[in-house]
């Protein structure tokens, strides 16, 4: 008996101390049979709000490992520009389940300047943009910029109009998923915003929610292309 306890020590403090110098926040490939990789993505830990969150992609967990496709039509109001409508067309493709996803298209019909871009949570636009209801935010965090750590998963920052009105995007955001978790995004809406999003460095209860982005002017619900 002594035996049996004394080795479940031994056990119990090697496990204990090979969790303390594993790394918090890498990727972990696990083999299963016929050496086909599940690719597991980890969200760090945010010291005294959250544990280290991590995801494995749901049945059939893309083995093929084949991009993923997605697609938002933007439409919506007379937009902001003088005598033109808020519109256009953003993709976002994401090579493997692992892999930031690329943000790239075009939206038209805006005045000039930087204007706020989220994806909001649900998929609804029968009665408008507003239909689209929050920003998506599965874990609960302020609102804040693309690049910092505590933001909301659909926060994708401001896109910068000319003075033509058009905007050309290309970027990469390493949060949204396109794989179907607790970030994926498809099924819900991008959607523009009148204003400048300030990633809620703003003194005010709205700042922290939504940037003080304004009104949304055009939106289009984001759809699998393959």
């Amino acid at each position: 008996m002594k035996a049996y306890v004394v080795l479940v020590v031994i056990l119990m403090t090697s496990l204990a101390r090979a969790a303390d110098d594993a790394p918090p926040s890498k990727d972990v490939e696990v083999i299963v049979p016929k050496e086909r990789p599940i690719h597991v993505r980890s969200f760090p830990a945010i010291f005294g709000h959250s544990s280290n969150i991590y995801e494995i992609p749901m049945h059939p967990y893309h083995f093929d490992l084949q991009p993923l496709m997605a697609l938002a039509v933007l439409s919506g109001g007379g937009g902001d520009a003088e005598g033109g409508g808020c519109s256009g067309e953003v993709l976002f493709r994401q090579p493997n389940p692992r892999a930031p996803v690329l943000v790239t298209g075009n939206v038209t019909g805006l005045s000039p300047g930087l204007h706020g871009f989220h994806v909001h949570l649900k998929g609804d636009i029968r009665q408008g943009c507003e239909s689209a209801g929050p920003h998506f935010n599965p874990y609960m965090h302020r609102h804040g910029a693309p690049e910092d750590l505590m933001r909301h998963v659909g926060d994708l920052g401001n896109i910068k109009a000319g003075e033509d009105g058009l905007v050309k995007l290309e970027f990469l955001d390493p949060v949204i998923d396109l794989t179907g978790g607790s970030r994926g995004i498809v099924g819900r809406t991008l959607v523009v915003h009148v204003g400048q999003d300030d990633f809620g460095r703003g003194r005010d209860e709205e700042s922290v929610k939504t940037g003080n982005s304004g009104a949304m002017i055009c939106c289009g619900v984001i759809g699998y292309l393959n």
